[in-house]
Parts: structure tokens; sequence; C-alpha cells
């Protein structure tokens, strides 16, 4: 596991680094998302290739 990236509305966003995270723990933010957004979150090896993916609420501030 090296990525994590996002879809939102069924289009993929790109992937980031994970970095340091210990998993399961990691944090990602995106702005300007709606509370009727679908929204998954997805992690990926170094070449990007999908290993794993959930679903994500959508905390409104």
């Amino acid at each position: 596991m090296e990525k994590v990236g996002l879809y939102i509305n069924g289009e993929r966003i790109y992937s980031v680094p994970i970095g340091q995270a210990q998993p399961p723990n990691f944090e990602y933010y995106r702005k300007d998302l709606k509370a009727t957004d679908a929204v998954k979150v997805y992690i990926a090896d170094k070449d990007d290739k999908e290993l794993d993916q959930a679903d994500v609420p959508i905390k409104q501030e």
C-alpha cells in the first residue's frame, strides 16, 4: 500500500503518496465536497493499481 485516492461521484481523482501514515489511520482532505456527493477512498500500490476501496461519509463543518 503506497497511495491513497478518491472517487467523487464516480470520477477517479488522482492518488497521492500515503507517506508516513500508519495504516489503517490516515487523513485525506478535499475542499468543496457536499454532503450529497458519493465519495469512495481507495488505496493503491506504487504502480497505482487499486488494492481496495471503501465508502466515505462527508462531514460538514
